[in-house]
């Protein structure tokens, strides 16, 4: 599957600079952190987190790698309303024995964040004002992010969807595997796939390639003596393929993408240096 981005732009201004400008300090060596809470309700300064979770990432060699992460439960201290368990599913018997906002705070959060991190998350300035609250409570010093990139905003921009609902857009573009909508650090996760399949979308094909597949598994088809083929499966999907008879890689991945890159890792992957020796090691395989 190739990404067809339907334009749905709901402003007359392009996120493009956002992107480029997060993109570039990435390539320059930055992190970032993906995050995302749950709460008791939406009003910040009546309600309270029910849990954070958040993943640090740097980009390397074309990917975006996970650095670290933390996933909590917190006790907010006051019951948490029906309807608010109803869209989460976390109880106050869950909560219960965790820690209250100003123990994480202490604990983990001030350390794992610091006070001016570059964050990224879906509707990111809800999840925000949470923790810029925390801070001025706990320490005084405002929380106050260098870089801020909304993953719905890209959503909103390049999708043409009734409701720009995470799960919507992870519906649309594959993203959705393995995915527990509203547990926080899985709305991480999905949200972190939805940005790197869009971020290609803000470059033309006159720019350099930044991005790279994750190649997940290959396999070899015999059609027939001129068309043999190694197929590769990615993420994100595409079709990406080895003609053995014309010595040559295919793919109709997007533009951005360097088709050399996916050529390396799978010649690492099966563990071979050209792809004569790729293609000896499936007819191995076959006889």
């Amino acid at each position: 599957m190739s990404i067809i981005a339907r334009k749905r732009s709901l402003s007359t201004i392009s996120y493009k600079p956002k992107v480029k400008e997060f993109m570039d300090y990435m390539i320059n060596g930055g992190e970032f952190i993906h995050f995302d809470v749950e709460s008791t309700g939406l009003q910040h300064l009546t309600c309270k987190m029910v849990s954070c979770s958040a993943i640090k990432y740097r980009y390397e060699d074309g990917r975006f790698i996970e650095i670290a992460r933390i996933d909590k439960f917190i006790n907010p201290d006051m019951p948490i309303p029906e309807e608010a368990i109803q869209v989460h599913g976390i109880t106050d018997e869950q909560v219960a024995d965790c820690p209250y906002e100003w123990e994480l705070f202490n604990d983990v959060l001030h350390d794992f964040f610091g006070d001016s991190p570059v964050v990224c998350g879906y509707n990111v300035k809800f999840d925000i004002k949470f923790l810029e609250l925390l801070w001025l409570r706990e320490s005084g010093i405002k929380f106050e992010p260098k870089m801020v990139l909304d993953v719905m905003k890209m959503v909103q921009e390049h999708l043409d969807l009734k409701s720009a609902k995470l799960e919507n857009a992870a519906n649309e573009l594959g993203a959705n595997v393995g995915i527990k909508f509203h547990s926080s650090i899985d709305d991480v996760l999905v949200s972190q796939r939805v940005m790197e399949l869009l971020i290609p979308l803000y470059y033309d094909a006159k720019e350099p390639a930044k991005f790279r597949f994750n190649v997940l598994s290959v396999f070899y088809k015999y059609y027939s003596h001129k068309n043999e083929r190694i197929y590769v499966n990615t993420y994100p999907e595409s079709e990406t393929y080895y003609d053995v008879y014309r010595k040559k890689w295919y793919s109709d991945a997007l533009e951005g993408f360097d088709l050399a890159d996916i050529q390396k890792d799978v010649l690492k992957m099966m563990g071979v240096k050209n792809e004569k020796e790729l293609v000896n090691l499936y007819k191995v395989k076959d006889n």
